[in-house]
């Protein structure tokens, strides 16, 4: 995700005084299942969740990261 931070706040607050922007062992991570690789979700669910993120980004956000963090650890609260 840092990687696209740094794309949004380039072009928020320095475009267009910056021209470039270099991303080093950046990760593009891959949701769809495919040949080969059968984790993660369909295309279709994918083409969902990016129109849930242009709708309700703050709220899908808090979705992912209850996916990504132990809550019952006390490491990630949603309210």
């Amino acid at each position: 995700m840092g990687g696209a931070i740094s794309i949004t706040y380039v072009l928020n607050y320095f475009y267009p005084k910056v021209n470039k922007l270099i991303l080093l062992a950046a990760a593009a991570p891959s949701f769809i299942q495919r040949e080969g690789y059968p984790c993660g979700f369909t295309r279709k669910e994918v083409n969902e969740i990016l129109l849930q993120l242009y709708y309700n980004r703050p709220g899908v956000l808090a979705d992912l990261g209850a996916e990504f963090f132990a809550a019952e650890h006390g490491m990630y609260f949603k309210e």
